[in-house]
């Protein structure tokens, strides 16, 4: 739909046109410079004005003539009079040169009626013709305005009439008048024309080339209403285009050839509402980079635990090993990897690090280091001071609960110093910090393993124990006993703690350990039959402890709790 633009002038519309380039330099030169402007001249006063202005083509029962009014200073402006009866073509016979997209186009001008009569309404029809000698049937109308009485120039309204939807060849701009009454006469009089690019289908203007590399560069432009645009390239030394369909204001290609002269183009794509495409903008030229080494791309995490955390990320070139730069204010290591992914070791829990990567092509040929991304390695908090008291075919694991405990645990155990994978089994722990492995073959060593169960499947790094079982008296003639009790009473204590024994028959070892696996306090007693040993916790830290009371054929820990 054509857009029109009606307001009355509040000054003269003549004298606030600019002299721009455009204006006509010699008679009915087509017009190919914008904007372009038709003021039907001004006369110094008393200066008698022509009786037709200079490229104009009149086609009706009277010859449309120039007048003139004596206004600002003494100075006449003059008009274009369109009075006559019946039909009237005013053609301009300055073509709008071939370079310029009719559709692209919009007028601006000033109309009136001279006279304050109805009967003398006239119709102002705009539009495109083909010949500019003869419009009849072969004028495409674009727009109709009714012109309304004036009293001089400076207060005609003001009129802009649209030409994006124009879609034929003709390359003249006509006005034609029709009487609204069949008796009518028009009275119609044109000043202050106007002719400029419309908004709707510009070129997009500040087109340029930015970061270029050995196989990429970056484009960038002012768009307009559209949004959509085609974007050419080619090498220099050849002839045709390749078409690259593109939005917004900036576009980076990542297909080049290294160390090539390229020449690159842009216009807008407004065939989704108007029609056609731009004109192209100016033609920009550069040279591609030589080959050089290239920065990974996509450098993400994939695994974070509580200490360690595994990156991976897209080769790119002749990359033959990458380095993995990982810090933070008190932590900073570099690593070098020989494919594309890595696992860094040795973090610190519930601690936030930044990580980026760069590509090795050789010795001295390095990328740049890619944009950081930043991690988090895990809260889920380790166990403290796992112990052990083996038995002959048991053993009895007990831990201390880290910072934050979920109360969820898992022990894996295996012979000693086992491998991921080559575990004997594994226990699920819930609420008490103590679980009791069977099954195993007397004097045998082996390692348990215990972590904590966080939630989303986070899990804490391992801590372990290595214990050997006793061994049965079927191999060394050793009596186990069975029936040893211990009891550890008042638990909480405050100053002091009861250790009772029974069914020992032979000495006792006992050890106090803390959390962080010092051990506080060791008693030796002997014990013939039943026997007690006090403990003096006064000077202990308030807190939890670990108990272990081992005998020649036995061995158990328990919790004292210290307040």
């Amino acid at each position: 739909m054509n857009v029109k633009v009606r307001f009355l002038a509040a000054i003269a519309v003549l004298l606030a046109l600019p002299f721009a380039a455009g204006a006509q330099d010699k008679p009915c030169d087509p017009i190919n410079s914008l904007p372009w402007w038709e003021d039907f001249q001004a006369y110094p006063h008393n200066t008698t004005p022509p009786t037709e202005p200079a490229c104009w083509h009149f086609q009706g029962t009277n010859e449309p003539s120039i007048g003139s009014y004596n206004i600002n200073g003494g100075y006449l402006t003059c008009v274009l009079d369109l009075y006559s009866t019946g039909e009237t073509w005013a053609v301009l016979q300055n073509p709008f040169d071939t370079t310029v997209s009719v559709n692209h186009l919009q007028v601006t001008f000033s109309a009136g009626k001279s006279r304050n009569d109805a009967s003398l309404n006239s119709d102002l029809i705009i539009g495109i013709c083909k010949n500019p000698t003869n419009p009849v049937g072969n004028f495409t109308p674009l727009d109709t305005v009714l012109a309304i009485p004036y009293c001089s120039p400076d207060t005609m309204a003001r009129f802009t009439v649209d030409f994006s939807g124009y879609t034929d060849t003709g390359r003249y701009f006509c006005f034609l008048t029709k009487p609204l009454l069949s008796s009518g006469v028009n009275f119609l009089a044109i000043d202050s024309l106007v002719f400029n690019f419309n908004d709707h289908c510009m070129v997009p203007d500040h087109f340029r080339v930015g970061f270029v590399t050995d196989q990429s560069a970056t484009f960038d432009w002012n768009q307009y209403s559209s949004g959509h645009a085609d974007l050419e390239y080619k090498r220099v030394s050849d002839t045709g285009w390749t078409t690259l369909p593109v939005m917004g204001r900036s576009y980076t290609y990542t297909a080049f050839a290294p160390n090539t002269a390229y020449m690159a183009r842009l216009r807008q794509d407004c065939s989704l509402a108007y029609n056609g495409y731009s004109d192209w903008s100016d033609t920009v030229y550069f040279t591609t980079d030589t080959v050089r080494c290239r920065m990974p791309q996509n450098l993400l995490s994939t695994d974070i635990g509580n200490s360690t955390a595994t990156f991976q990320w897209t080769t790119s070139g002749s990359a033959t090993s990458w380095e993995v730069h990982v810090f933070n204010s008190t932590y900073d290591r570099t690593f070098t990897s020989n494919t594309n992914s890595y696992t860094v070791t040795g973090l610190t829990y519930g601690t936030n690090y930044r990580v980026c990567v760069r590509s090795m092509c050789d010795a001295t040929n390095t990328s740049e280091w890619t944009d950081t991304i930043m991690f988090t390695t895990s809260e889920c908090f380790p166990v403290n001071n796992v112990v052990a008291a083996p038995r002959v075919h048991d053993a009895q694991i007990d831990w201390t609960e880290g910072t934050s405990s979920t109360g969820e645990w898992e022990v894996v155990y295996g012979l000693a110093g086992f491998a991921d994978g080559d575990e004997l089994g594994s226990v699920a722990v819930s609420g008490t910090a103590h679980v009791v492995i069977t099954d195993l073959d007397s004097a045998t060593a082996y390692t348990a393993k215990v972590r904590t169960l966080c939630a989303d499947d986070r899990t804490s790094e391992f801590r372990s124990v290595t214990f050997t079982t006793l061994p049965g008296q079927q191999h060394e003639g050793i009596e186990v006993v069975k029936d040893v009790q211990v009891k550890i009473y008042p638990n909480p204590a405050t100053s002091s703690a009861t250790i009772a024994v029974g069914g020992v028959g032979g000495q006792v070892n006992v050890a106090i350990i803390a959390v962080d696996g010092r051990t506080v306090q060791t008693f030796t007693k002997d014990c013939p039959a039943d026997c007690e040993v006090v403990l003096d916790v006064d000077g202990l830290t308030e807190g939890t402890y670990l108990v272990r009371v081992k005998g020649e054929k036995f061995e158990t820990v328990q919790k004292l709790n210290v307040q």
